[in-house]
Order: structure tokens, then sequence, then C-alpha cells
């Protein structure tokens, strides 16, 4: 994302200006697209925790995460910009 540039974002992302980050849904979403997100979160620079079941470890390939059982332990990807669970 070299276009987007932080100081032109940074008060969404303002946690005392402007509240929490709501929660949402994407509809249509692949396990391409999450790919192209979990390669963002490697290849930025920014820092990250993978977590399975409270464990932290390795960011796995998007389909491993998507592909898991409805009763596998809750998957949690934080980094400096976001937070995502599956």
């Amino acid at each position: 994302m070299p276009d987007l540039v932080w100081d032109d974002v940074r008060n969404f992302f303002d946690a005392e200006l402007m509240g929490a980050l709501p929660e949402l849904w994407v509809p249509g979403t692949s396990v391409e697209d999450w790919q192209v997100v979990f390669d963002l979160v490697r290849s930025s620079g920014w820092s990250w925790e993978f977590m399975e079941g409270g464990v932290v470890g390795a960011l796995p390939n998007a389909a491993e995460v998507l592909t898991r059982s409805a009763d596998a332990e809750l998957v949690t990807l934080r980094s400096n910009l976001c937070r995502m669970w599956w």
C-alpha cells in the first residue's frame, strides 16, 4: 500500500478521538484475499502476533487458518494496525 499516507488516516485509528474500531464482516472475501492481507502483515514491517488457542506461533498461510474445523481453537492475528480473529 505505498500510496497510503499515514498522516491522512491517523485520526481514524486514534482511540481517544474515534473510539474503538468496530467489528466488521466482509461478505465474499476469498482465501486469496486473506492471503494478500497475511502477506501484507508479513512484509509491512508492522509488529504482529498470531495466536491459536492463546498460544503464540508463526503466521500460517490463510488457507490453513480458514479451513480449520468449526470446533477448532480461537485464532487471533494482532498487529499494530488492527486485530482479526476466526
